[in-house]
């Protein structure tokens, strides 16, 4: 950044070396040397006031903005899709449970059934003792 005094101090040098005019009481001065020096000037005092600086930081924070909003985005998305996960996961484990009611059902309803024809041919095999039993205890009596 230029000094803005000593840029000012170019533009009095310049308009008090300047040629005299022929007509009144102002001088002759090089407009390129001058538009340079006020353009400069104007360079200076933008920098001073912040004026770039400004710009550049509504840049960089529109920037920022758009990268928050795609990650907001992004984080939505992925919050979506793990709503979803969660849903199919118990959407799954309320099958399973249910698979393993209808399991545990038919293992006992199988379990029942075993056992009642064990009990009955318990029942078949202790008359038949019973009736041996009696029938020998028949023929040891004649």
């Amino acid at each position: 950044m230029e000094n803005i005094n000593l840029l000012l101090t170019y533009i009095e040098t310049e308009i008090t070396e300047a040629k005299k005019s022929l007509l009144g009481s102002g001088v002759i001065v090089d407009g390129e040397t001058m538009l340079n020096l006020v353009k400069r000037l104007r360079d200076a005092v933008n920098a001073f006031t912040g004026a770039d600086i400004v710009a550049s930081a509504n840049l960089k924070a529109q920037q920022i903005v758009a990268m928050a909003e795609a990650r907001r985005a992004e984080i939505l998305d992925n919050d979506t899709i793990i709503a979803d996960a969660h849903a199919i996961a118990e959407k799954i484990k309320k099958e399973a449970v249910q698979e393993r009611a209808k399991a545990n059902l038919e293992f006992n309803n199988k379990l029942y059934n075993m056992l009642y024809k064990v009990a009955n041919n318990l029942r078949v095999a202790q008359e038949q003792i019973e009736n041996s039993m009696e029938y020998i205890k028949s023929k040891t009596e004649d």
